[in-house]
């Protein structure tokens, strides 16, 4: 104790005036004690820091290389849990005059609570999943997912994909399965619709690259799927980073945000998309809900290194979702 009030006492008596200065005990007249900032924030300036373009703008300036990542979907729906596993790969093709072009591909099967799956549902659903990727989608400059490049190669590998499943399946329920397929792939204004649930493609393209304030702070509102057979959710978004590169390697970016969407609680209970009965009644209850969500990206290319993301709404039977993707040795 003796030596950790010797340090306060030369730090406190190197700024302070001499009327103020710590002897062998406290001034009579001294009511505050301002201490100077802790040595090592002293280091921390030292550190290296992000590098913002004009003003404090973060810009993506991908490398073009093909990424590996780990994907985790953990569930929650009351006391209900589940997990979803698979592997996907990210690589940036190109720069257009509206962003980039990336293509997305799924690199394993997918494991449901740790079983591969095995069912005929579960057979069709990876037959259309590889007729939806490989998928290029264009990424606006502030890294938010735009619209999908390659429709019309994935509207052909439909048809082949197609047939064969009628030759190899039969039942109501498979003709069903591809007729529910059939509407989603049709046109490109749905497809593009059911991509906008992705929870990869919302977590990935978040539109981590912004304009900060002096602060490093940016807010605005982004629209999350947590609801099955419902429209994504608003959320209300502080967007922070540190200005300082972790072990030099890495920038930290965090996101924080409550549920700000017009609809009341009787709506989501409803699965409705869209805020009919708080129209019909202003004094409806409405909901809470958080966002939070944890960005790690290299520190030249700004490329992310992983993802944890958690979204959740309180309803009679709460509902929650967690996001990790982590890179993988490539």
């Amino acid at each position: 104790m003796e030596l950790q009030f010797l340090n306060l006492q030369v730090l406190y008596n190197i700024y302070c005036t001499n009327n103020d200065t710590i002897g062998y005990e406290l001034p009579s007249h001294l009511e505050e004690l301002y201490v100077y900032p802790h040595i090592r924030e002293f280091k921390k300036k030292e550190h290296p820091k992000v590098h913002f373009t004009t003003g404090n703008t973060l810009v993506y300036k991908p490398n073009y290389k093909k990424f590996n990542y780990g994907v985790m979907y953990t569930i929650w729906s009351g006391d209900i849990l589940n997990t979803i596993k698979q592997q996907t790969s990210v690589v940036c093709k190109q720069q257009t005059k509206e962003g980039f072009l990336f293509e997305i591909d799924r690199m394993s099967k997918t494991f449901v609570n740790d079983l591969e799956c095995n069912l005929i549902a579960d057979e069709l659903a990876e037959k259309v999943a590889k007729v939806i990727y490989p998928l290029t989608i264009l990424v606006s400059n502030e890294g938010r997912y735009i619209d999908i490049v390659n429709f019309e190669k994935i509207q052909k590998r439909w048809k082949i994909t197609y047939a064969e499943i009628l030759e190899e399946y039969e039942g109501d329920w498979v003709e069903k399965y591809l007729a529910l397929s059939q509407q989603t792939l049709k046109y490109k204004n749905v497809f593009r619709q059911s991509l906008a649930k992705d929870w990869f493609l919302c977590s990935y393209f978040s539109g981590l690259f912004v304009n900060f304030s002096d602060k490093f702070v940016h807010k605005n509102s982004i629209f999350f799927p947590l609801l099955p057979n419902i429209g994504n959710l608003e959320f209300a978004i502080t967007q922070k980073i540190d200005p300082y590169l972790e072990d030099k390697k890495f920038v930290n970016i965090e996101q924080n945000g409550i549920l700000i969407d017009p609809r009341a609680k009787a709506d989501f209970e409803n699965g409705s998309n869209f805020p009919d009965i708080a129209l019909q009644n202003p004094n409806a209850q409405k909901t809470t809900g958080d966002f939070n969500a944890k960005y790690v990206l290299d520190t030249k290319t700004h490329d992310i290194e992983s993802v944890v993301l958690t979204c959740s709404i309180a309803l009679d039977v709460p509902h929650k979702i967690q996001v990790t993707i982590s890179k993988l040795n490539n």
